[in-house]
């Protein structure tokens, strides 16, 4: 499964509902473990890293983590977390 939206085209929709979508791929995801559902979470991971919208850079760097992360898996391997560098998280 991969999303015909074209990249440019993803530019024009609300950053915050790329948000949403992503948060919903990856529910159902986890859910059922399609793995039809992977290539189009890289793309709306990468969709809103390079949206004109996002000023956050924090937001940024974990879009464009999660992606590597998830283009991992795209390949065969296991989602992990990694040990972080920046200890500026919360959790």
């Amino acid at each position: 499964m991969s999303c015909n939206c074209k990249p440019e085209l993803a530019k024009n929709i609300e950053v915050e509902v790329l948000v949403a979508t992503v948060f919903l791929l990856m529910t159902r995801y986890a859910s059922h473990q399609e793995k039809q559902l992977v290539q189009p979470i890289v793309e709306h991971f990468d969709w809103i890293n390079n949206h004109p919208d996002l000023v956050n850079p924090e937001l940024k760097n974990t879009c464009s983590r999660l992606a590597k992360c998830w283009k991992f898996m795209e390949f065969g391997g296991a989602l992990e977390a990694q040990e972080d560098i920046d200890k500026r998280c919360i959790h």
